[in-house]
């Protein structure tokens, strides 16, 4: 039997007549290795290899003080401790391995929030459990309040889920650290009632660090969704979209169906070069979104998957089409400006810069096909000199367009302007066009 280190129990008094109860343990331990689960006392692992983001319902667990150890693999070595608990008959209690590791002989290194979960319940009950960054959190069910403040490394109870007797259901959330940072949004969504968790209390973990800009920051905020039979989902922030129409003579009005009718969201104005706008960005629930577009080009429509976690640009583009473009970025190297280049040209187009007085293409950005986006590459730090070709031609220095992107400056080129993604909502505009 593995020494872990705990002492005795505590006295917790009576524990009622004989029987059996269940322990639910999750474990959200980002050491990029499993754990097995040990119930301390016992000479076997009660489960194995239980990944980050995932849970296990440990059913038949005799009435006692009970202990959960999370350890790596294989081994003895503790990463998470639970407190000591009393789990009486029919009960059942929830270990939560959440943050650093932890060694099981001091509080020092890690947090793994214990409690006893309501197994009847009319509606499914949230449960809120802070397991990321250490800041005081504050919970919103759609525009309304939780009560009370998330701790870190304890837990908060929330309001049910909505009723799903005859359908899917929905259910918004924005988590938010006092006076830091704009809040994080997520939605919680079913499509069948047969996704919708039985009766009984669902916990919500909160990870990562509210305080991060997403996505450049990539262990940013998500939660995990956890029912109380173990399965579990995770969650990443709502995608957002931001809506721009580069080429345009005229304002164009972007719309999302509202049956019978579809409702205005956002407005793609005219921008003038040097001068670069402000985009409109908003959040939308992940999966199929119809878009709408109004503009000079004439009216167009389009269907696109949206992602959880991801942010998107919406293009309605000289031709008077709809384009989507993800920020997927590679944003580990801060100390680089990166893009690609979109090319809604009826040829190939090349995008290079002036060096020693001649126009050099950049390599990921030679002969991009007509209605393609090319390759990442990396641009230069800084100030430089813009240039592009049609066809087949390479881009000469008689004309150029002075261009900034400082890093860690990401976006998209078109002939000739861009976009940058270094900030969120992003900027965009054509660039100023000088010649020799």
């Amino acid at each position: 039997m593995p020494d872990w280190g705990e002492g005795e129990p505590p006295d917790f008094g009576d524990l009622g007549d004989e029987g059996e109860g269940a322990v639910l343990a999750v474990n959200t331990l980002t050491l990029g290795e499993a754990v097995d689960v040990w119930l301390v006392g016992e000479s076997e692992p009660a489960a194995t290899d239980l990944a980050t983001g995932e849970a296990i319902r440990i059913e038949g667990v005799a009435r006692d003080a009970r202990r959960v150890v999370f350890a790596r693999a294989g081994t003895t070595e503790a990463v998470g401790c639970s407190e000591w608990f009393p789990l009486r008959a029919d009960e059942q209690w929830a270990a939560v391995a959440t943050r650093g590791e932890h060694d099981c002989t001091s509080d020092d290194g890690g947090v793994t929030p214990t409690f006893e979960q309501t197994l009847a319940l009319s509606g499914n009950t949230v449960r809120f459990v802070h397991g990321g960054r250490p800041d005081v959190l504050s919970i919103e069910r759609g525009t309304v309040p939780e009560p009370g403040m998330l701790q870190p490394g304890e837990t908060l109870d929330g309001s049910d889920l909505p009723d799903c007797e005859t359908s899917g259901c929905t259910a918004r959330y924005a988590v938010s650290s006092m006076g830091i940072g704009a809040p994080r949004h997520f939605t919680f969504a079913t499509v069948e009632v047969a996704d919708v968790p039985p009766a009984g209390e669902m916990m919500f973990v909160v990870l990562g660090d509210v305080r991060q800009d997403w996505p450049r920051e990539l262990d940013s905020v998500a939660a995990l969704a956890v029912t109380i039979e173990g399965g579990t989902r995770m969650l990443r922030r709502d995608p957002e979209v931001a809506f721009i129409a580069p080429e345009v003579t005229a304002d164009v009005t972007f719309s999302v169906p509202a049956p019978p009718s579809i409702q205005p969201v956002a407005t793609g104005a005219v921008c003038f070069p040097g001068k670069p706008c402000l985009a409109e960005a908003l959040r939308f629930g992940a999966g199929e979104q119809e878009f709408y577009a109004d503009g000079p080009e004439g009216n167009t429509n389009g269907m696109f998957q949206l992602d959880a976690g991801q942010r998107y640009v919406l293009l309605y583009t000289p031709g008077g089409a709809l384009m989507l473009l993800e920020d997927t970025f590679s944003r580990m190297d801060a100390g680089t400006s990166v893009g690609r280049v979109v090319n809604w040209t009826t040829d190939t187009l090349t995008v290079g810069r002036v060096f020693n007085g001649m126009g050099q293409a950049f390599p990921n950005f030679t002969g991009v096909p007509s209605g393609q986006v090319s390759d990442e590459d990396e641009v230069p730090d800084g100030n430089w000199d813009f240039v592009y070709a049609i066809g087949g031609n390479n881009p000469g220095a008689g004309c150029f367009s002075p261009t900034n992107t400082a890093a860690p400056w990401r976006g998209f080129f078109w002939a000739v302007g861009q976009i940058n993604l270094d900030a969120w909502p992003p900027t965009f505009g054509p660039l100023m066009t000088l010649c020799t």
